[in-house]
């Protein structure tokens, strides 16, 4: 994580619930599952955006991935992206999402990332050789407090 992240207080990803449910709202992007497409791994929920966006518009499978898996958590709670609650739901949607990526792929790696600046977003692609949708300086984000999570650790 960035600098910017760890002042904030990163999101609790992968420690218990500490009596924090995930939001309704959030639980139903996640209850679709997921679908195979040509070796990537996309969330079910939002299959209709693959129309407008097929995959040979990207210049990779994880770039597809990254921008397809992306959810804006405020947009989805209704709530500004520097409410705590929202940081805490980007937390427990990110340990469901990789709860269910490690159930479902066994033996993939999976990198998610969450990100903070005028949206709070978590995204996530297959972790591939070569390919990567994130900056390997994150401190190089100075607008943005960033996270990222392999999955599994």
């Amino acid at each position: 994580m960035n600098a910017r992240m760890a002042a904030l207080g990163p999101p609790s990803v992968g420690a218990p619930a500490d009596g924090i449910e995930l939001d309704p709202r959030l639980a139903a992007i996640l209850a679709d599952g997921f679908l195979d497409l040509g070796g990537c791994v996309v969330l079910a929920y939002d299959a209709d955006s693959l129309v407008a966006a097929p995959i040979e518009s990207y210049p990779d499978a994880t770039g597809f991935e990254a921008f397809i898996n992306h959810v804006h958590l405020d947009d989805e709670l209704g709530l500004p992206a520097a409410d705590p609650m929202v940081v805490k739901q980007a937390g427990r949607y990110a340990t469901e999402l990789a709860d269910r990526l490690e159930r479902a792929y066994p033996g993939e790696v999976f990198v998610l990332i969450i990100g903070l600046g005028d949206s709070c977003t978590v995204r996530f692609h297959k972790l591939r050789p070569g390919e990567s949708w994130i900056a390997d300086d994150l401190e190089g984000y100075e607008n943005e407090a960033m996270m990222v999570v392999h999955v599994p650790e």
